[in-house]
Protein backbone atom coordinates (compact mmCIF):
# COMPACT_ATOMS: atom_id res chain seq x y z
CA UNK A 1 0.00 0.00 0.00
CA UNK A 2 0.91 3.52 -1.06
CA UNK A 3 3.60 1.81 -3.54
CA UNK A 4 3.05 2.63 -7.42
CA UNK A 5 1.50 -0.44 -9.02
CA UNK A 6 1.48 -1.84 -12.04
CA UNK A 7 -1.97 -3.91 -11.91
CA UNK A 8 -5.22 -3.55 -10.88
CA UNK A 9 -7.79 -6.47 -10.13
CA UNK A 10 -11.09 -4.64 -10.90
CA UNK A 11 -14.70 -5.85 -10.19
CA UNK A 12 -17.03 -6.35 -13.77
CA UNK A 13 -20.26 -5.29 -12.25
CA UNK A 14 -23.49 -6.31 -12.86
CA UNK A 15 -26.58 -3.86 -14.36
CA UNK A 16 -27.65 -3.80 -10.91
CA UNK A 17 -24.08 -3.39 -9.20
CA UNK A 18 -24.23 -5.90 -6.19
CA UNK A 19 -22.45 -8.56 -7.20
CA UNK A 20 -20.07 -9.05 -10.48
CA UNK A 21 -19.51 -11.40 -13.39
CA UNK A 22 -15.81 -11.64 -13.34
CA UNK A 23 -12.92 -10.11 -12.96
CA UNK A 24 -10.52 -7.82 -14.77
CA UNK A 25 -6.45 -7.37 -14.29
CA UNK A 26 -5.89 -3.93 -15.74
CA UNK A 27 -2.51 -2.54 -16.81
CA UNK A 28 -1.84 0.30 -15.27
CA UNK A 29 1.35 1.52 -16.98
CA UNK A 30 0.18 0.50 -20.30
CA UNK A 31 -3.76 1.92 -19.49
CA UNK A 32 -4.80 -1.73 -21.22
CA UNK A 33 -6.82 -4.72 -20.13
CA UNK A 34 -3.94 -7.08 -19.18
CA UNK A 35 -6.20 -10.54 -18.60
CA UNK A 36 -10.42 -11.45 -17.70
CA UNK A 37 -11.76 -14.41 -16.00
CA UNK A 38 -15.40 -15.04 -16.39
CA UNK A 39 -17.75 -16.50 -13.51
CA UNK A 40 -19.33 -18.07 -15.59
CA UNK A 41 -23.42 -18.87 -13.41
CA UNK A 42 -21.84 -17.74 -10.51
CA UNK A 43 -21.32 -13.87 -9.07
CA UNK A 44 -18.57 -12.78 -7.04
CA UNK A 45 -17.33 -9.59 -5.21
CA UNK A 46 -14.20 -8.30 -5.18
CA UNK A 47 -11.31 -10.86 -5.42
CA UNK A 48 -8.55 -10.51 -2.64
CA UNK A 49 -4.66 -10.68 -3.77
CA UNK A 50 -2.67 -13.10 -1.67
CA UNK A 51 1.46 -13.00 -2.71
CA UNK A 52 3.26 -16.15 -2.73
CA UNK A 53 5.45 -16.68 -0.34
CA UNK A 54 8.56 -14.80 -1.72
CA UNK A 55 7.36 -13.54 -4.99
CA UNK A 56 9.18 -12.32 -8.03
CA UNK A 57 6.68 -10.11 -9.51
CA UNK A 58 4.40 -7.96 -8.65
CA UNK A 59 1.35 -10.12 -9.64
CA UNK A 60 3.40 -13.25 -8.19
CA UNK A 61 0.56 -14.10 -6.41
CA UNK A 62 -3.35 -16.04 -6.23
CA UNK A 63 -6.65 -14.46 -6.58
CA UNK A 64 -9.21 -15.26 -3.87
CA UNK A 65 -12.87 -14.54 -4.36
CA UNK A 66 -16.15 -16.09 -3.31
CA UNK A 67 -19.12 -17.41 -5.57
CA UNK A 68 -22.49 -17.66 -4.84
CA UNK A 69 -25.37 -19.09 -7.26
CA UNK A 70 -28.45 -19.81 -5.92
CA UNK A 71 -27.97 -21.60 -2.84
CA UNK A 72 -23.93 -22.66 -3.35
CA UNK A 73 -21.08 -20.87 -2.76
CA UNK A 74 -17.47 -21.52 -3.55
CA UNK A 75 -13.95 -20.50 -3.15
CA UNK A 76 -12.48 -19.71 -6.45
CA UNK A 77 -8.44 -19.38 -6.96
CA UNK A 78 -6.78 -17.90 -9.64
CA UNK A 79 -3.00 -17.52 -10.82
CA UNK A 80 -2.64 -13.75 -10.47
CA UNK A 81 -0.41 -13.34 -13.59
CA UNK A 82 -2.64 -15.69 -16.07
CA UNK A 83 -5.95 -15.39 -14.29
CA UNK A 84 -5.95 -19.19 -14.90
CA UNK A 85 -8.43 -21.24 -12.44
CA UNK A 86 -6.03 -22.91 -9.52
CA UNK A 87 -8.96 -24.30 -7.61
CA UNK A 88 -12.47 -24.04 -6.51
CA UNK A 89 -13.82 -25.44 -3.57
CA UNK A 90 -17.26 -25.88 -2.71
CA UNK A 91 -18.35 -24.32 0.82
CA UNK A 92 -20.88 -26.41 2.80
CA UNK A 93 -23.28 -22.75 2.81
CA UNK A 94 -23.90 -19.38 1.38
CA UNK A 95 -22.20 -16.59 2.33
CA UNK A 96 -23.82 -13.76 2.62
CA UNK A 97 -23.08 -11.14 -0.06
CA UNK A 98 -20.88 -7.82 0.92
CA UNK A 99 -18.02 -10.17 2.52
CA UNK A 100 -15.07 -8.60 3.51
CA UNK A 101 -11.70 -10.18 3.96
CA UNK A 102 -7.57 -9.62 4.58
CA UNK A 103 -4.81 -12.11 4.41
CA UNK A 104 -2.65 -13.19 7.09
CA UNK A 105 0.40 -15.20 6.93
CA UNK A 106 1.17 -17.39 9.78
CA UNK A 107 4.15 -14.39 10.81
CA UNK A 108 1.63 -11.88 10.85
CA UNK A 109 -1.08 -13.83 13.09
CA UNK A 110 2.09 -14.51 15.64
CA UNK A 111 2.77 -11.22 15.78
CA UNK A 112 -1.36 -10.26 16.54
CA UNK A 113 -0.97 -12.92 18.97
CA UNK A 114 1.76 -11.73 20.73
CA UNK A 115 0.56 -8.63 20.80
Amino acid sequence: MGRRSRYAYLLDEEADGYMGKGVLKYDLIAQKEAGYFSYGEFHGGEALFVPRAHPGAEDDGYLLDLLMAGDSAQLLVLDAATLSEVARLQLPARVPFGVHACWLDAHKLQAMRQG
